[in-house]
């Protein structure tokens, strides 16, 4: 009698650390959710911001082009600006799309494979976004070689912009983007293994 008393006993003890140990797991799946979640906010969030600046610096550049007539090469600079800061608004919605798919209550294996998709997109849009920036200040800089009465502020300005214009793409990418990207693919595969482990 005693023997199956033990029995029942462990039995029951083995039984409440089984339930506590997969409440403790749900909790932690909870707070890695929590967390990926606050870091996919953070990137749709940056990812509006930016499409708004960029819609908002169109209207004076297209006034200023409109407006004024400044020959055929700084006008072509104008629309080569008006041309990135759209192309960037139109990749900024795609990422938004492709952000709003990833679903924390859907498979983990499939949040994975988007956020790694986004990961090797983001990279790619940058890379190319970075290096028609560099064009557009290497095309401002021989506009203003080429005209006879540039003034030295418009040199300062131009100079100024491209160690502020460097410095900010590294910290957009390492704060913004590589943070948060990290954040939810590392979080992503804790919950998956901790999915397989329950298994």
């Amino acid at each position: 009698m005693e023997f199956e008393e033990l029995k029942n006993t462990w039995s029951a003890l083995d039984e409440r650390l089984k339930r506590q140990e997969a409440l403790k797991e749900n909790i932690i799946k909870e707070m890695l959710k929590s967390k990926s979640g606050k870091a996919l906010n953070r990137l749709i969030n940056y990812t509006y911001f930016g499409i708004i600046i960029c819609l908002i610096v169109i209207i004076p550049l297209a006034y200023r082009m409109t407006s004024t007539y400044f020959g055929v090469f700084k006008t072509s600079i104008f629309i080569m600006g008006i041309g990135m800061l759209l192309l960037s608004t139109i990749i900024g919605i795609y990422n938004i799309t492709l952000l709003n798919k990833i679903d924390f209550t859907k498979r983990i294996t499939s949040n994975i494979k988007l956020i790694e998709s986004y990961n090797i997109r983001i990279k790619k849009q940058l890379a190319g976004i970075y290096a028609l920036a560099f064009i557009f200040i290497a095309l401002a800089i021989i506009a203003g070689l080429i005209s006879p009465n540039m003034e030295i502020w418009r040199w300062i300005a131009i100079i100024a912009c491209i160690p502020v214009a460097i410095t900010l793409s590294i910290w957009e990418y390492k704060r913004i983007y590589k943070l948060n990207i990290d954040s939810i693919s590392s979080s992503l595969k804790e919950i998956k293994e901790l999915d397989q482990e329950d298994e």
